[in-house]
């Protein structure tokens, strides 16, 4: 039966239910609930009388329906009301025959603060939280579309299909990239001009605001930060805290929490170049767990610590979701790994084909402090060990030891105040840096410098961070250069013929003269060994042994090589060739 139409129900009333694509589906007898359901939301922004639309959705079912649809009418146009369907279809979402991707589109524009893209054109989308905060997602993840999909069900109460999903990506990726602004994105830690910004990690997307003069915790910030889906949370920072304090719960000697705070202070930095850190120590030592103590110190994370990787793409895919690595029991170091932890530390990139089907460029670009932890000496190039604070752990004294549990208990106690103390000495450091003269006795001398303006707010006493690392530095350096086959090979040469000057190519001669059986890392050409030379005249230098690489001539480069204090040392003869 037809229902009884009222002069004041409108002309475009009576069209847009008989036309509707959905009434003719009551017919059908099948889906009659979701019929009924799409048919009310369209016709709720004309009227919502209950009677009028029980009347519609009866006219269109069977005369022999037997379900009970009907009986849900009532319940449906109060929730088509509820969820916005009741008012003039402003949003487009009030019409259920628009696409399901570009409704949750509209849903996604409502919600965004921002659309941006990078430099590398990767794409991203910034909205309010219920908390208030700011929540960044680039829209190439798997966060962007569960958030998508709870959108829409915060809507419809129903699933969103994936190629909804897929399209509705790509609709708000072309909005981010070709109508909006370009930004940088930062994780964990980002500056400005006047301020530097920590990301805590919580639900409520609250940063630590440093600045030159002191620190707090706000949710209005400019910077962008991003989440990886490893991150985890830090507890905020509370006033009532003290460095030492986790000297003491780490059992560290002066000598090593002055490396250890070092590393925490240099890690704070905002932008690179960072010391790195090698922790060096026999089983038992606690080095691995240091390690772990460290990362929840300054970038926690639910993965701690990973094995070293294989190449420099992987090493710099790693960076860009972490502010600090932590690389677990390390072994031994290719020197291309070496060289790729260099750039790492200093600020490199790594390009890549984006597929192997064409020639476009991946670009990444990364500058990050990272933790390695090994047993012996598994770094030997000097251009690494120059970039490093270097920790060497003795065993654990019998009866000394804590269980892991305990100490991290005791660690979330002391973690707040620890925090906001550390924010307080890099607030004295972020005011400090430009007016503080850099170290002139380091390679890191930005990252020194950084360190230099932190001291005075450290409690310890004035020069002792850089001096520890300056030590362990020299000791890690020398003992492993003295193990270097070319320094050998260069020192019994001064030791037999005293110091040299003349041509590369008659100082590679010699020294093969000298060295009958060279190892695989001795320079087989003169060419190797003015490289290695150049690369090794530093850490040779710290061993007492001067390297000068001069003008090019006849005989090639020439080379000056002598002992730094000036002294010759009493020569000795060559060992004589056995007689038969």
């Amino acid at each position: 039966m037809a229902p009884t139409i009222d002069d004041a129900i409108s002309i475009e009333f009576v069209r847009k239910a008989f036309t509707s694509k959905y009434y003719p589906e009551l017919f059908a007898g099948e889906t009659t609930h979701d019929a009924a359901r799409d048919l009310i939301a369209q016709l709720v922004a004309l009227s919502d009388d209950e009677d009028l639309l029980f009347e519609i959705v009866r006219s269109g079912l069977p005369e022999n329906y037997e379900g009970d649809t009907l009986g849900e009418i009532s319940a449906m146009v109060r929730g088509a009301v509820a969820k916005g369907f009741g008012t003039n279809d402003t949003t487009g979402l009030a019409d259920p025959s628009k696409s399901l991707a570009s409704q949750v589109v509209k849903l996604a524009m409502a919600k965004a603060t921002e659309l941006f893209h990078d430099r590398n054109q990767r794409s991203y989308i910034s909205m309010l939280t219920e908390k208030g905060g700011v929540r960044t997602l680039s829209l190439n993840s798997s966060a962007a579309l569960d958030w998508l999909g709870g959108l829409w069900y915060a809507t419809a109460r129903g699933a969103l299909p994936s190629k909804s999903k897929t399209d509705a990506l790509a609709t708000l990726h072309a909005n981010a990239l070709y109508a909006g602004p370009q930004h940088s994105t930062s994780t964990r830690i980002a500056r400005t001009s006047d301020a530097m910004f920590v990301d805590l990690g919580g639900a409520d997307y609250a940063v630590v605001r440093i600045d030159k003069s002191g620190w707090e915790i706000t949710q209005t910030h400019p910077i962008k930060f991003i989440r990886p889906s490893s991150f985890a949370e830090l507890p905020a920072p509370s006033r009532d805290g003290d460095l030492s304090a986790m000297q003491s719960l780490l059992q560290l000697s002066d000598a090593a929490w002055s490396l250890v705070l070092a590393f925490i202070i240099s890690a704070e930095r905002p932008t690179g170049p960072y010391f790195c850190l090698l922790i060096d120590g026999e089983q038992g030592s606690g080095k691995s767990f240091l390690c772990s103590v460290l990362k929840r110190i300054v970038d926690p994370s639910l993965i701690d610590k990973l094995p070293l990787p294989s190449s420099d793409d992987q090493l710099f895919i790693q960076a860009k979701d972490s502010h600090l690595l932590v690389f677990d029991n390390a072994s031994g170091m290719r020197n291309d790994m070496s060289d790729a932890l260099c750039r790492l530390a200093t600020g490199g990139a790594v390009a890549k084909r984006t597929l192997y089907t064409n020639d476009e460029l991946h670009i990444l670009v990364q500058c990050n402090p990272f933790i390695i932890n090994g047993i012996g000496d598994f770094v030997h190039r000097p251009d690494l060990l120059e970039r490093s604070i270097l920790l060497s752990l003795p065993a654990m004294a019998d009866g000394s030891r804590r269980t892991e549990q305990e100490i991290l208990a005791d660690l979330e106690i002391i973690l707040p105040g620890f925090l906001g103390q550390l924010f307080d000495t890099v607030s004295v450091a972020f005011r400090d840096e430009q007016t503080t003269e850099a170290p002139r006795d380091l390679r890191m001398a930005d990252a020194a410098r950084w360190l230099k303006a932190a001291e005075p707010a450290t409690g310890l006493q004035r020069g002792s961070l850089l001096k520890a690392i300056e030590d362990s530095q020299t000791i890690s350096v020398v003992d492993r250069i003295r193990e270097n086959s070319l320094f050998r090979a260069l020192e019994q040469t001064l030791e037999m013929d005293g110091p040299f000057d003349g041509g590369i190519g008659r100082l590679h001669d010699l020294l093969l003269l000298r060295n009958e059986r060279p190892d695989r890392s001795f320079p087989r050409t003169a060419s190797h060994l003015s490289t290695q030379l150049q690369r090794l005249r530093p850490a040779m230098a710290k061993a007492g042994m001067l390297v000068e690489l001069k003008h090019k001539g006849r005989e090639g480069r020439a080379v000056s090589i002598r002992w730094a204090d000036g002294n010759e040392r009493p020569r000795k003869k060559p060992p004589s060739s056995p007689s038969y």
